[in-house]
């Protein structure tokens, strides 16, 4: 029980993220894998926010509607997920007692965006919580961190011998009408490949159609015809270094939250002029694909500039 010289606080952590994207082997899965979960964050912080309102939500940062950057983070239409996996924020009013029906309703908005089984989805996601204190002028994000890394030690394996809830879904011939539905992009509508490097137009039969591209098309430049870098590709990974020492070092928490959102939007921006492939980006943490050598220069040239 907090006293007058504490304040409570609620975190949760989201999984098994790294373990379902090592067992997808094209990019168009690989990317839905992570988005997921971006979208799972996003969507609890979304109902969280409704309960105690955007400001009271630590991290990922959480726009309200007037905010200039409110589209840029809830409603892009690239594919970059940027919301991270661990979601920190006061606990106030009866929030910790509502948490569960919350969860219940995500999942089963997941579930439907999968056609998968609701019970064996639940199963499958890891999405754990606590509560603690913090002390006056202690850091809420450093006072939990190590309590949300051993909740994910712990690992979930598929609550079936014959089925994968994610792995049959995300296998399957209808990836690119699941994507629609994580996206908000009705089956009329078409996914604009200028915004998003991971789809391309193709022309059958006379109609139009986009498709995820895969790892040869990322790697592939017309004007590197002949050369062998044009069978090359990168896997571009990166993770902030000495984060706990700056955050340890700020007042402003959830301004920081915002900075790396603004960050994240750069280098998705950087990335896909570039030509690459953005999987995921948020927090301090980067995953693309892209060629050995793209549109505005190198692979070197794009980690200098990210």
């Amino acid at each position: 029980m907090a006293n007058d010289t504490q304040s409570k606080y609620i975190g949760i952590t989201l999984g098994p993220i790294m373990d379902t994207m090592n067992i997808m082997t094209k990019p168009g899965a690989l990317w839905l894998s992570s988005y997921m979960f971006s979208y799972i964050s996003k969507q609890l912080c979304a109902e969280i926010g409704k309960e105690i309102g955007v400001k009271r939500i630590i991290t990922p940062f959480v726009p309200d509607e007037n905010h200039e950057d409110y589209q840029k983070i809830m409603d892009r239409e690239d594919g970059v997920g940027l919301f991270h996996d661990h979601i920190i924020f006061e606990d106030v009013d009866d929030i910790w007692d509502k948490l569960n029906s919350i969860k219940e309703k995500v999942i089963e908005d997941v579930a439907l965006k999968l056609s998968v089984d609701k019970a064996l989805l639940k199963k499958y996601l890891m999405i754990r919580e606590c509560r603690f204190n913090v002390e006056k002028n202690e850091n809420p994000i450093l006072r939990c961190s190590k309590m949300l890394d051993c909740m994910e030690l712990p690992k979930l394996f598929s609550p079936t011998e014959t089925m994968h809830p994610v792995k049959s879904a995300l296998d399957n011939k209808s990836v690119k009408e699941i994507a629609k539905k994580f996206l908000g992009i009705n089956n009329e509508q078409k996914i604009d490949e200028s915004k998003w490097k991971l789809v391309v137009t193709t022309n059958e039969n006379g109609e139009e159609k986009y498709k995820f591209r895969d790892i040869p098309s990322i790697a592939y430049r017309t004007e590197n015809v002949g050369f062998k870098k044009n069978e090359y590709y990168c896997l571009l990974r990166a993770d902030g270094d000495s984060i706990s020492q700056i955050i340890s070092d700020l007042n402003d928490y959830r301004e920081f939250s915002h900075a790396c959102f603004k960050y994240c939007d750069l280098v998705a921006e950087t990335i896909k002029k570039y030509g690459g492939v953005t999987i995921f980006a948020g927090g301090d943490d980067l995953f693309a694909i892209v060629p050995c050598e793209g549109d505005t220069g190198t692979i070197f040239g794009l980690i200098s500039s990210i």
